[in-house]
């Protein structure tokens, strides 16, 4: 059997924080302590596999994401990409945030390129390679716009081309469609399910919706609430390629809605 591509073993995460306090002459000093964000996480997800990780508002979904690209280091456990400890960033990982992170004054164009720069390209190589990307998330009429000149949706597929254009082996991707309307929301679900289906990158996909969790994901971890652990993991049965309307008029998929939200901690923020 093939190892996993994403190991996380017993990972512990804790932040420090500063808490103001008062004397009775009314001088204010600091008072040092920890807030653990992840306990005894674990989670193996194999290679070209589609996961969503999913639980209440502040459970540590972003921070596991993190420590897996590299961004923030572990305090205790594990975690490994294709059987290599992660240390800190690699060009085998991406990340796409809810915020779209576009430069102003850069197009379409310069802003998928840019990775490329990084990475010492020369100029007709990167434009290759970005124009493929730009193709794929359908925005070569627009590739010399200004990201001001763009929708939300459009906004956030110049994100997800951003990312491919370094052709990560992993794309992490944090709540990417939260700051869309309702509608972009899915059609943004349909589009990457379409260059997922071309690419097949391994994913794991923050969201707190449980519809976008299931319409999505071949997997989808559901943590507990703070300090984030991993409950369980749950396989979703659909097949791809997937059709939202069809979907949700299925009784299975109503089925495991209901049992995602029970399994979830009550009075927690979570999307239907």
């Amino acid at each position: 059997m093939a190892s996993p591509k994403i190991e996380i073993s017993h990972v512990d995460k804790y932040y420090r924080k500063a808490a103001a306090s008062g004397t009775r002459f009314g001088r204010r000093g600091k008072q040092h302590g920890t807030v653990q964000a992840l306990r005894d996480a674990n989670l193996t997800v194999a290679e070209g596999e589609f996961v969503s990780l999913i639980g209440p508002s502040g459970c540590g979904k972003t921070t596991l994401l993190k420590c897996l690209d590299g961004l923030v280091p572990y305090d205790a456990g594990e975690v490994r990409v294709s059987g290599k400890p992660v240390t800190g960033p690699g060009r085998d990982r991406a990340f796409v945030f809810q915020q779209f992170g576009l430069f102003p004054w850069r197009t379409v164009m310069g802003n998928v390129t840019l990775p490329l720069e990084a990475a010492g390209k020369s100029k007709s190589e990167r434009e290759e390679i970005a124009w493929k990307y730009i193709r794929m998330v359908g925005l070569e009429s627009f590739a010399n716009l200004h990201p001001h000149e763009l929708s939300g949706g459009m906004q956030q597929r110049v994100g997800i081309a951003r990312a491919l254009a370094v052709d990560p082996e992993i794309l992490l991707m944090d709540e990417p469609f939260g700051a869309l309307d309702a509608q972009t929301r899915e059609l943004m679900q349909i589009e990457l399910l379409r260059i997922w289906d071309k690419t097949r990158k391994t994913v794991v996909f923050v969201t707190h919706s449980v519809d976008e969790a299931l319409f999505l994901s071949r997997k989808i971890a559901i943590m507990s609430a703070h300090p984030g652990t991993i409950n369980e993991v749950i396989d979703v049965p659909f097949a791809y390629p997937r059709t939202e309307g069809d979907l949700k008029r299925d009784p299975v998929f109503a089925d495991m809605r209901y049992d995602i939200w029970n399994k979830l901690l009550p009075g927690q923020t979570v999307e239907s």
